[in-house]
C-alpha cells in the first residue's frame, strides 16, 4: 500500500525548480519541516498507516 504519492508528469525544468525551492526553504529555517518540503515537491500523503496492523 502506498503511503506517499508523487505527481510524476511534471516537466524536468519544473521539478528542478521545486527541488531548488525546497533547498531554499531548508536553508532559511532553523528546523525544516518534512511536510513543508514534501508539499513544495508535490508529494502528498495518500493514507495514514498505523503500526501493528
Amino acid at each position: 500500500m502506498k503511503k506517499w504519492e508523487f505527481n510524476d508528469d511534471i516537466p524536468a525544468e519544473e521539478a528542478a525548480a521545486m527541488v531548488r525551492a525546497a533547498e531554499r526553504y531548508a536553508n532559511e529555517v532553523d528546523t525544516p519541516d518534512f511536510k513543508v518540503i514534501f508539499a513544495i515537491l508535490g508529494i502528498e500523503r495518500v493514507e495514514v498507516l498505523t503500526h501493528g496492523k
